[in-house]
């Protein structure tokens, strides 16, 4: 009992790894009394003793439930200290991107799933299930299935040994577990059940904790009078109790409710003014600086809704301003999940880029066709060059007979040519591939891979990541206040800053939080905010608000979809599925030349993969090294595309310049070229801040100098030659096709 009260004063100071080994310990201890009561009881010649109810079997057990009860809590705690908990609010309208980003997003959550419905069954693939997955680690979701393992455990050793009160006692508990996890359905189904619980009717305090979780799932599914009604229930109930705590939640879901009602009433958004001061000034004794930081913030969006009047935008400014410190929690990303996502990413452009070069190829070939006759006449031998294949069957013998060939001998007769020329071209073919299985196998292959290769992954971090490190990531904490900005323990006063630099990637409008992050530079240092800040916008804005307008900045930010790279890619995705589709229908569409020159478009089919070649060595390596050369002092983007670059330029050379891809083969060249270049431009540009000195060795500069020039001089050398040479060939073939054409005279013209 100690060790567990032990345990329990951890989990209050947020010391949860160690709570968890206190409750560990406790199991375990009530394991050996179990045991040896048992072992008292089977003995021989054992005298009888007075059972207590410490030692009696059922009371252990139920003991024992109570302690995995809370350490289920200790995990959830745990879970929910490294991962942004948001406020709960009205959800904002779902539009077919998110729903397309939630796809994606399953997709590559696949072996997590599999992991999840373990412990918490075939509802977590539900597509509603879907967006919590958007910024869930392994590690966190160890923690919650872990925390619902101990639950249900819990649940069926009160059910089994306890009074029928005991037996709903994990309920509540799993209730809120599926509330943090979103799957608001659930939570609601569980809190319905425990309010109309006829057996085991709960108490009036517990009632109150499970109305206000109901009130929420409510508010979470746009139900805001029905979460209204049930918040407005408890309060007079609670002021009996005196927990300010639970009044100033069951205040926050009052004025989150009146806000979601505030479109058809204006006085809702006064209403709910009032109850955020209400639950800020009961905060503010507890020193709740992240609850106090959230009114904070929805006070503020508050008096930027231009909806309201100016009385009620006021009223919101003028609350706000009773909280002058911010605190911003940072979600834990493991570092090998966010890796491993990236080259995932890197890889499906690889696999984009090359499908469609080993399954679709566009056959070119010349419609001339030599067909030679023989016609033995007194030695004479009569060859005909015609250009459309022959039907002997169809050639008129006496005809031929009648021409006056004179005759030399025994030796040959003058060759005659005799072109007839129908028809001449490049004939264009879309060709699949020899075995169109080969596609569907090859992506299978893929998702069995990505399957595997994922599952290894996470459960690598599950296995060599201690609870310890966990929990110090969990303490990441942003700070902003008059005074200066804290993100961990690095400071920085507002008045050393001299230049802001963001860095957002965003695949469409919202920043992707494992890839973004703003800095502020000082005359000495640099302090990052990274992305996966909670409210990560919000953090950024109120840091422009303690900074003046005069400022320099540099914004770095690019997006993946809604930019000049993003739809080149699109486009050409587009226009080799038309290509592919024209060439296979209608071969005859892709033989006109562009005016004035001599290519049609077979002849730069190869250049179109230019469309899905750039644009991904843009997104994911060049326009990283140069953030990296403002943001991140001590990255090693720039050591891997080097060596990387280095590494393929060896391989090349390697190969003899054998073709990889296409005619001309340019790509890898091109690529080449990109990588070595841009980490060369990166080692010489990079010094954070800008009145440091450059941040890399004069012998890494130097020696990546040298590799640059040298790989600039063969792989420059070699591209020019591909290029130029596929020219002539095109002008070659040009020509040709032009000569067929031509008749005997214009032939004559033209050699003369």
């Amino acid at each position: 009992y100690v060790t567990r009260a032990h345990g329990e004063s951890l989990a209050q100071l947020g010391q949860f790894v160690e709570a968890i080994e206190a409750y560990e310990e406790t199991l375990a201890l009530f394991d050996a009394e179990d045991e040896r009561q048992l072992s008292q009881e089977i003995a021989p010649g054992a005298a009888p003793e007075a059972v207590t109810a410490v030692t009696d079997h059922s009371r252990i057990q139920i003991e024992r439930a109570y302690t995995q009860l809370a350490l289920g809590d200790a995990y959830v705690g745990l879970a929910e200290a490294t991962r942004e908990q948001p406020p709960p609010a009205m959800p904002e309208p779902i539009s077919q991107l998110h729903k397309l980003r939630d796809l994606v997003v399953f997709l590559l959550s696949l072996p997590l799933l599999l992991y999840m419905s373990l412990y918490l069954g075939r509802r977590v693939w539900h597509p509603r299930f879907w967006p919590i997955l958007l910024n869930l680690d392994w590690i966190v979701a160890r923690l919650f299935v872990s925390g619902a393992h101990q639950y249900k455990q819990a649940d069926r050793l009160l059910e089994q040994h306890g009074e029928p009160a005991e037996g709903v006692a994990a309920d509540e508990k799993l209730a809120y577990l599926y509330l943090s996890l979103n799957d608001k359905q659930q939570a609601e189904t569980l809190f319905r059940r425990l309010l109309d619980e006829a057996e085991a009717p709960l108490g009036s305090y517990r009632r109150l904790s499970v109305n206000l979780g109901l009130a929420q799932s409510l508010l979470s599914q746009a139900e805001p009078e029905a979460a209204r009604h049930y918040a407005e229930a408890t309060l007079p109930e609670i002021a009996q109790y005196e927990d300010d705590v639970l009044e100033a939640r069951a205040r926050v879901l009052l004025a989150e409710a009146h806000l979601g009602l505030s479109a058809n009433d204006d006085n809702q958004a006064q209403a709910a003014i009032l109850h955020f001061e209400r639950a800020l000034a009961l905060y503010q004794p507890q020193n709740d600086a992240i609850r106090m930081t959230e009114i904070a913030d929805r006070l503020q969006s508050i008096a930027q809704n231009e909806l309201l009047d100016e009385n009620q935008q006021e009223a919101a400014r003028r609350v706000a301003t009773a909280v002058s410190d911010f605190t911003y929690p940072i979600r834990y990303r493991h570092p090998a999940t966010v890796i491993f996502r990236r080259a995932i990413f890197i890889l499906l452009a690889i696999v984009i880029f090359v499908l469609p070069l080993y399954t679709i190829t566009l056959d070119t070939g010349s419609l001339v066709s030599p067909a030679i006759t023989f016609q033995g006449r007194e030695f004479v031998l009569w060859p005909a060059l015609i250009i459309e294949e022959l039907d002997v069957t169809q050639v008129d013998l006496a005809a031929e007979n009648l021409l006056d060939v004179p005759a030399v001998g025994n030796t040959a007769a003058p060759l005659q040519f005799r072109p007839a020329v129908a028809d001449a071209g490049l004939a264009v073919n879309a060709v699949p591939a020899t075995d169109t299985g080969v596609a569907l196998q090859f992506g299978v292959y893929l998702v069995l891979g990505y399957v595997l290769l994922s599952t290894a992954v996470g459960i690598a971090a599950l296995i060599f990541t201690p609870l310890h490190s966990l929990q110090r990531a969990g303490q990441g904490r942003v700070r902003l206040n008059k005074r200066g900005l804290t993100v961990a323990e690095k400071q920085m006063s507002w008045q050393n800053v001299n230049e802001m630099i963001v860095a957002d990637l965003k695949l469409i409008r919202e920043p992707l939080h494992d890839e973004s992050a703003f800095a502020l530079n000082s005359a000495e240092a640099q302090i990052v905010v990274p992305g996966n800040t909670a409210r990560y916008a919000t953090v950024r804005q109120r840091s422009t608000q303690f900074l003046p307008n005069s400022l320099p900045s540099q914004d770095w930010s690019y997006r993946l979809v809604r930019s000049r790279m993003g739809v080149w890619y699109i486009g050409t995705v587009a226009f080799l599925t038309i290509l592919a589709f024209l060439g296979s229908r209608f071969p005859t569409l892709l033989n006109f030349d562009f005016p004035l020159t001599p290519y049609s478009v077979a002849d730069v089919y190869p250049y179109f993969y230019l469309g899905l070649f750039v644009p991904p060595l843009w997104a994911f390596v060049l326009r990283p090294l140069q953030i990296r050369q403002h943001v991140y002092q001590h990255n090693r983007l720039a050591w891997w595309a080097g060596l990387a670059g280095l590494f393929l330029l060896l391989l090349r050379l390697g190969s003899l310049f054998f073709p990889w891809f296409t005619m001309p083969d340019i790509y890898p060249s091109l690529g080449i070229l990109l990588m070595v270049g841009g980490a060369t431009h990166a080692f010489w540009q990079t010094r954070i801040p800008r009145s440091q000195p450059l941040a890399y060795p004069a012998w890494v500069r130097f020696g990546s100098l040298f590799v640059a020039l040298l790989t600039f001089v063969v792989m420059g050398t070699h591209l020019w030659r591909e290029v130029s040479s596929y020219h002539f060939l095109i002008v070659g073939n040009s020509l040709r096709d032009r000569s067929l054409l031509e008749t005997e005279s214009e032939t004559a013209v033209t050699l003369t």
